[in-house]
């Protein structure tokens, strides 16, 4: 037999019966569910005893498959079991007629999900059924049959056909794409940290899943308005519900939304939801915040999303992704009127901005870093309290002083320098030095690598200065009066990742201060991978003049001593160093 993946129903012709087995109560039910010219699968309805209950068994001994379509009370009575083709449209469901203190009930089997052959998840073959009629619909029709006398399966045939179209909702408790661990399987789920950092919870779904979130597991209290096509429209007099009837007979719930409806014309304008988004309309135009997911073939799942609308036309997009069960942006994109993408900016956790690609015509133009003081140093520094000297270790924070500058607002003043300015809360001018370089290829694809790498920019210098004419043209024009910072430009550039924080592009390599374009003062040397300080100098007008410290890497004293107007002196230098080996 040939394998075949059937999504809803597989029709059922009941054939014959077979002889009874001695634990069933029930003759088994020889049935042929599917046959057309290229196909025929047979199967077998059983009812076996379970201690007190009994199970209602489907099984395809071809294919040594079996699985329980219910599990029932011993005291509910099989009176008749038949076939119908509820949907007319050659396809066949199992109803079955149950007598329980001498009230009928009926109850519908529709084979949802037949695949035999190697399950794509679980190496194994399945069969999956749902029942026909949902919730309400199956309380409604059973509360009417009850108390009717010889019940059979003509007199059932004619109550469900009073149910077409509008009551074959079926499947509405098994309506849900967002079961992520049954959707990628439960190892892939929990690997890369996904369950800690990118998992959703009910407040972020549970108002996609529409039949729970409006509570229509019947179509009892809405009033039908109209067919269009393959859908159909009710209303509950506020909203307009929206249900797609799908080959099979599947009828499910796929839009909500206020507005009008006259003729075949259908004007949106207020709220709407559907699974994948909701907000608002304006006439039939999107406007203001909207919700939704987009799928992450990365991550294998849904992650959060917030759209913005003026008049019908997407501004901004928001991605989102959760970690320690709080929502951060990890991108916000911004369009033109033509919906072209003119700018990217990533986000660290904290919300601060870590990297900017800009673009023109919807081709990128530059990527520009600003993670240069969000390096997570593993560092620790040993330090003494002055009241108690008591010693103690406390991590290492970023060296820069710049970190709480909002670099966003700085203004350009000259693109082939790649000069920048801003000024601080007191009005000092500050000037940043951005440097092409080119980054490492990594696995990110889409967020660090660009077939032009000269499109990233990292910062080299920042520093407090003066300028000698408005109009800058080269660094001649700037004098350097104030804190100076220059960093050395790392191998990646410092995007956001929702898969992990990424190493810093630019660390701190020089510190120290200048007077009237001279160094003065303390200046610090810092090594250029790990940022550990590599030594201490002195300046005088822009001469080395007083104390020095050299460290070794492991921040051990090396050697000091001091300058005397540019001569060094050594007053102390360690030995010879040994380094265990591994």
């Amino acid at each position: 037999m040939k394998k075949f993946y059937y999504k809803l129903l597989i029709p059922m012709i009941f054939l014959f019966q077979l002889n009874l087995y001695g634990d069933s109560i029930h003759k088994d039910l020889e049935l042929e569910l599917y046959k057309d010219e290229t196909m025929r699968i047979n199967g077998v309805l059983k009812f076996e005893k379970n201690k007190n209950k009994y199970d209602v068994i489907f099984e395809i001994p071809e294919e040594n498959l079996s699985t329980v379509l219910d599990t029932l009370n011993m005291k509910k009575e099989i009176k008749s079991v038949f076939l119908y083709d509820l949907n007319k449209d050659n396809i066949k469901e199992i109803f079955v007629i149950y007598n329980e203190n001498n009230k009928n009930s009926l109850e519908g089997y529709s084979l949802g999900n037949l695949y035999i052959g190697e399950n794509e998840y679980e190496g194994e073959e399945v069969i999956d059924f749902f029942k026909t009629l949902n919730i309400a619909t199956s309380q409604k029709l059973n509360k009417k049959i009850e108390n009717i006398q010889n019940f059979n399966a003509s007199l059932a045939k004619k109550e469900l056909e009073q149910l077409i179209p509008y009551y074959k909702v079926v499947n509405f408790n098994d309506y849900n794409i967002w079961d992520v661990s049954k959707r990628v399987g439960r190892d892939e789920y929990n690997s890369k940290a996904y369950l800690y950092q990118y998992e959703l919870i009910p407040q972020d779904y549970e108002k996609f899943d529409l039949q729970k979130y409006f509570k229509i597991y019947s179509l009892d209290k809405l009033n039908f308005i109209k067919n269009i096509g393959s859908s159909v429209i009710f209303s509950d007099g506020n909203y307009y519900f929206l249900f797609q009837i799908q080959r099979l007979g599947l009828i499910t719930l796929e839009e909500v939304f206020q507005g009008e409806i006259t003729g075949k014309n259908i004007l949106k304008n207020g709220e709407y939801f559907n699974e994948y988004e909701n907000g608002n309309y304006e006439r039939d135009r999107k406007t203001g915040v909207w919700n939704s997911y987009e799928y992450s073939e990365d991550l294998k799942r849904y992650l959060p999303v917030k759209k913005y609308f003026t008049n019908g036309v997407l501004i901004r997009k928001d991605i989102l992704y959760r970690r320690s069960e709080e929502l951060h942006i990890f991108s916000s994109t911004t369009y033109n009127s033509k919906n072209e993408v003119v700018e990217i900016k990533y986000s660290e956790e904290n919300g601060e901005v870590s990297q900017i690609k800009t673009y023109k015509d919807s081709i990128l133009e530059k990527v520009i870093n600003y993670s240069h003081y969000k390096r997570a140093y593993s560092i620790y520094d040993k330090l003494v309290n002055p009241k108690t000297g008591y010693e103690y270790y406390k991590a290492r924070e970023s060296l820069t002083q710049f970190k709480d500058l909002n670099l966003l607002d700085a203004k350009l003043e000259n693109e082939e320098l790649n000069l920048y300015s801003l000024k601080n809360s007191n009005n000092k001018e500050i000037f940043i030095v951005f440097q092409n370089y080119s980054p490492g290829k990594t696995s990110q694809d889409g967020i660090r690598w660009y077939e032009d790498p000269l499109k990233y920019f990292g910062i080299k210098e920042i520093f407090y200065g003066k300028r000698k004419s408005e109009k800058i043209k080269s660094y001649e024009d700037i004098v350097k009066d104030g804190y100076f910072e220059e960093f050395n430009l790392g191998y990646f550039p410092g995007a956001a990742s929702i898969t992990g924080s990424p190493y810093n592009a630019e660390t701190v390599i020089k510190s120290g201060y200048f007077e009237n374009g001279l160094e003065s003062g303390i200046w610090k040397n810092y090594d250029s991978s790990r940022g550990d300080l590599i030594s201490s100098l002195n300046y005088v007008k822009g001469v080395l003049d007083g104390p020095y410290e050299i460290y070794f890497s492991n921040g051990a004293l090396k050697e000091n001593g001091e300058y005397r107007n540019g001569v060094k002196v050594v007053l102390w230098e360690a030995g010879p160093q040994y380094w265990p080996s591994y």
